[in-house]
C-alpha cells in the first residue's frame, strides 16, 4: 500500500497562497521520485487552491476557517499512518503538543524560528538567514539550497543560465502577492513604465487593471508564475516566495514589502546580494523607486546578483529537499 503524506496548510484571504504554493511544489517533487505517493491537502483552502490541488492529482480534506491546526479529526485526512507536514503561521505550543503524539514521522515548514522544535523529526526553513536559527529538531533543511523549485522552474533556470546577466531590460513582471494590502501594484507598474521608456510591464493581480498606460498590461492570478517568469527580464515582488522563485531562475529581482516580516526577509536577501530592496509598500514613492531600479539595472550590480544566485540557490535545491523529506518521513 502506498504511503500517504498530508500537508496541513491554509490558502485563504488571511494567509494568502504562499504556504499552499510551496507545499504544492514540494508535493510535485516528491511525486517525481515516488509516483505512487498519496498526497492530501488538509486545510481551509480557497476554491482556487482546491482546484489546483485536484488538477495535480492530489486529494483535498476540507477544514473550517480557524479550526484547530492539529485537531483529532485530522487523522481522517490520510489515516493513522499518514505522514504529516505542517505549514502555518498559526502553529503554537498547543499544536506542537498535539504533534508530539502523532504516531508516525512529521515535519514543520517554518519561517521565523519562533520555537526551537525540540524533538521534531524535521524542520524546513528555506529563508536565506535560516542557518542562523537555533533549532533543536532531529533533522533540518535550512536555507535557499533547499528551495522547492517546481519542474517548470528548473527548465527556466537552465535557459536563463545560458543568457548573460545584463541582458536588455524589455519586460518586467510585477507580482505583489495574492493579497496587495496597500494597492501598490498598479502604482509600481506605472512607475516602472515611466522609468524605462521601452519596457512592457505585466501586472499580476486578482482585480482587472484600470490604467491608461498602454505599456502596462494586466494578467489574472494563475496556477503558478512559471510561464510569466519565462517571459520577463525583471521581477518586482512583494511577499516571500516570489523573490526566491526569481533567485532560483537567475532573474533580477526587486521587492516592495507589505509587512515588517517581509521587510526583514527582503533586507536579508539584499544583504546576501540576492535582491534589490525597494522599501515598504506603505511608504511607496514612485520617483524614488524608479531611480533605484534605474541604478540597479547596470552591468556591475546585475553580474554580482547572478553570481550570488548561482552560488546560494543551486539548480538541484528542490531535489535536495525532496530527498531529505523522503528520508526523514520514511516515504517508501
Amino acid at each position: 500500500m502506498a504511503d500517504t503524506l498530508v500537508f496541513r496548510c491554509d490558502a485563504n484571504p488571511e494567509t494568502g497562497l504562499g504556504h499552499f504554493a510551496r507545499c504544492r511544489d514540494l508535493a510535485r517533487l516528491l511525486r517525481l521520485e515516488r509516483p505512487e505517493l498519496s498526497v492530501v491537502f488538509a486545510g481551509d483552502l480557497s476554491a482556487f487552491a482546491q482546484d489546483v490541488a485536484r488538477e495535480l492529482g492530489f486529494s483535498v480534506f476540507e477544514m473550517a476557517e480557524g479550526e484547530a491546526l492539529v485537531p483529532a479529526r485530522l487523522s481522517q485526512a490520510g489515516g493513522q499512518k499518514a505522514r504529516l507536514l505542517i505549514d502555518s503561521y498559526r502553529l503554537d505550543r498547543a499544536a506542537l503538543a498535539a504533534l508530539a503524539d502523532w504516531p508516525v514521522p512529521w515535519a514543520v515548514y517554518d519561517d521565523f524560528g519562533k520555537f526551537d522544535y525540540a524533538g521534531c523529526p524535521l524542520v524546513i526553513n528555506t529563508r536565506v538567514s535560516a542557518a542562523q536559527s537555533h533549532y533543536r529538531a532531529r533533522e533540518v533543511a535550512l536555507g535557499p539550497s533547499f528551495f522547492p523549485a517546481s519542474p517548470e522552474l528548473s527548465v527556466l533556470r537552465a535557459e536563463r543560465a545560458r543568457l548573460p546577466p545584463n541582458s536588455p531590460l524589455e519586460r518586467a513582471l510585477v507580482f505583489i502577492g495574492g493579497r496587495d494590502m496597500f494597492g501598490v501594484g498598479p502604482r509600481l507598474a506605472q512607475a516602472i513604465a515611466e522609468a524605462f521608456a521601452a519596457i512592457q510591464v505585466v501586472l499580476v493581480q486578482a482585480e482587472p487593471l484600470d490604467l491608461p498606460e498602454g505599456r502596462v498590461v494586466w494578467r489574472p492570478l494563475g496556477r503558478e508564475l512559471g510561464p510569466l517568469l519565462a517571459q520577463t527580464d525583471l521581477v518586482i515582488a512583494g511577499g516571500g516566495r516570489s523573490k526566491y522563485e526569481a533567485s532560483y531562475c537567475l532573474l533580477p529581482c526587486a521587492s516592495v514589502s507589505q509587512t515588517a516580516e517581509q521587510a526583514v526577509d527582503t533586507a536579508e536577501l539584499a544583504e546576501h546580494g540576492l535582491c534589490c530592496d525597494l522599501g515598504m509598500a506603505a511608504d511607496f514613492d514612485a520617483e524614488r523607486v524608479g531611480a533605484t531600479l534605474f541604478d540597479f539595472w547596470r552591468p556591475e550590480p546585475l553580474t554580482a546578483l547572478r553570481a550570488a544566485q548561482t552560488r546560494q540557490v543551486p539548480q538541484d535545491s528542490g531535489a535536495r529537499l525532496a530527498r531529505v523529506v523522503s528520508s526523514v518521513l520514511a516515504l517508501a
